[in-house]
This record gives structure tokens, sequence and C-alpha cells, in this order.
């Protein structure tokens, strides 16, 4: 989380285009999903201790939240305006 990294860290995370911030989702979707297929029921009833909750109580919570801020990020995207088109000559001008 950003406000866990030095300033570095967070330099390197901030104002970044909408694209960059997608694929960190997405590789951290699909590792989500490579490690909640190695799970079974058993693992998903298992209560956490610490907490007093079960495994999918809180994976519920968290595949809740994410969904919002996916929600939220695509909702930005849209709105975004598109880059300009860059205008390129084929001949250099002469004065």
């Amino acid at each position: 989380m950003p406000f866990d990294l030095d300033q570095g860290g967070r330099d390197e995370i901030r104002g970044q285009d909408a694209q960059y911030y997608l694929d960190i989702y997405n590789a951290v979707r699909a590792k989500t999903i490579e490690e909640l297929k190695k799970r079974d029921d058993a693992w998903f009833k298992k209560v956490q201790n610490r907490f007093g909750y079960s495994n999918h109580y809180c994976w519920f919570h968290v595949m809740e939240h994410q969904s919002s801020h996916l929600g939220q990020i695509l909702f930005l995207k849209k709105r975004i305006p598109p880059e300009p088109e860059k205008i390129e000559f084929k001949q250099q001008i002469k004065n």
C-alpha cells in the first residue's frame, strides 16, 4: 500500500496512466485466482483465530472491496480524454 512505501515507492506509483494501474490490478487478480484454486472447502470454512472470521467471510469482503475499486478505476478510465493526435510531417518544412 502506498502509505507503507517510502517516498520513492510513492513516487513510482503516482501519476501513471490508467493502463498501468489496470495492469497491476490484473496481475494481482491472476495471482489471487491461482492461489484460490489451491484452496478447498475446508480451508474456506477455517476460522482465523486472530480475527474470529472464516476465510470465506474474509475473502467475500476482499472480493467485494476489489469490485468496488475496479468500478472506480473503470469509471475514471472512461472519463480520461484521449491523447491528441501527433502530427508528423513526411518532409521537413523549408523556410
